[in-house]
C-alpha cells in the first residue's frame, strides 16, 4: 500500500510499498504467469496476460479500492491487452474501486499514447 492511500500494486512492487502488497504481486506473478526474460522482463504483455492480471485484480479489489498495475518490466503490450484493462476498470468502478496504470515504458508507452487511453485508463 502506498502511504496515506488505499491502492493495491499488481505486478512488481515498487520498493516503497508495503508487505501486503509484495504479497499481491507475487500473487499477480503467480496467477498471471507472466512469460518473462531471464532479466525478469515480460517481453510482450498480450491478452492472455491482460485476462489473468484482470482476474487477480478483481480477486485483489476486496482488499483495496485502487489497483495499480506496474508496467515497468513490460517491453511490449498489445492493443488488445489494453482493451482488457479498460474492460477491467469498467469493471472496478462499477464496484465503487478504481485501476491506475504506472511504469509504461518503451512500446508499451508509445503505444498507449498513440492510442490515446489517458482519458479512460488512467496512469498514476
Amino acid at each position: 500500500m502506498f502511504a496515506g492511500d488505499n491502492a493495491t500494486t499488481l505486478a512488481r512492487a515498487p520498493s516503497r510499498t508495503e508487505a501486503a502488497a509484495a504479497s499481491v504481486s507475487s500473487e499477480l506473478n503467480r496467477t498471471a504467469n507472466l512469460r518473462s526474460t531471464d532479466s525478469g522482463r515480460v517481453h510482450c504483455f498480450a491478452h492472455a496476460e491482460a485476462v489473468r492480471v484482470s482476474q487477480t485484480a478483481l480477486a485483489a479489489a476486496r482488499r483495496a479500492r485502487t489497483i495499480v498495475i506496474d508496467m515497468s518490466q513490460v517491453d511490449e503490450a498489445t492493443t488488445s491487452a489494453f482493451a482488457r484493462l479498460v474492460l477491467l476498470r469498467r469493471e472496478l468502478l462499477r464496484l465503487g474501486r478504481d485501476l491506475r496504470i504506472v511504469g509504461l515504458r518503451d512500446r508499451a508507452a508509445r503505444l498507449f499514447e498513440i492510442s490515446r487511453l489517458d482519458s479512460v485508463l488512467p496512469r498514476l
